[in-house]
């Protein structure tokens, strides 16, 4: 599943700190960084025990919703 699709659908999403996702993350503070296992696994776990993740992603950051007017979840 893509980024812009998960965002679009309003699922958790768990994401590295790398500039394409920066820009679409709301809190990116809580992107982790790539190849950080002990960051990844904390996550996961936080992820999967409250249901939810800590990073941010919304629609109105995703270009094209802006343009076109595309709604989301």
């Amino acid at each position: 599943m893509t980024l812009i699709r998960a965002i679009k659908m309003g699922v958790p999403i768990l994401a590295s700190d790398i500039p394409s996702v920066r820009e679409l993350c709301a809190n990116p503070e809580a992107l982790l960084e790539p190849g950080d296992e002990n960051s990844w696994k904390k996550a996961i776990e936080e992820a999967l025990r409250e249901k939810k993740a800590l990073q941010l992603f919304g629609c109105d950051k995703i270009p094209t919703r802006r343009r076109y007017g595309k709604k989301c979840r």
